[in-house]
């Protein structure tokens, strides 16, 4: 089988990963692929293979974040919209939405602030470290 020549996947390799990254298990992307699961386990095992997968599925989950990035301003646009609902408890639950996901949101960008911050000091640090040496 040529499947790892070149680090080239064989045809079949690719078709299942599709299934491997939209099913809840291996035996379903098995099932849904036409290949045995026994054949997928011994995929799993070869390094190209598995970097073909995880590539896929960060391929996959980035375009699922851009979808989301899309619809997050009507989501909130909804949020806003329900503040002035005439039910109390809807307007308490959108509240309550709204505030948490702003205190989220907050921290998150502290977070990264911080980071940012610190790798910036490492960098500094190596380029010290290196000039002393």
């Amino acid at each position: 089988m040529k499947s790892y020549e070149n680090h080239k996947l064989s045809p079949r390799q690719l078709q299942v990963i599709p299934h491997l990254i939209l099913s809840p298990s291996y035996e379903e992307a098995a099932r849904r692929s036409g290949i045995t699961s026994k054949q997928i386990h011994s995929w799993l095992k070869h390094p190209e293979f598995q970097a073909e997968l995880k590539k896929q599925r960060n391929n996959a989950f980035r375009q699922a974040l851009e979808c989301l990035k899309v619809v997050t301003q009507k989501a909130v646009q909804t949020l806003i919209a329900l503040l002035d609902d005439k039910d109390p408890r809807v307007r308490l639950v959108a509240s309550e939405k709204i505030l948490s996901n702003a205190f989220k949101g907050a921290e998150f960008l502290d977070f990264e602030e911080r980071i940012s911050a610190l790798e910036t000091l490492s960098k500094k640090m190596v380029q010290i470290s290196q000039f002393e040496t």
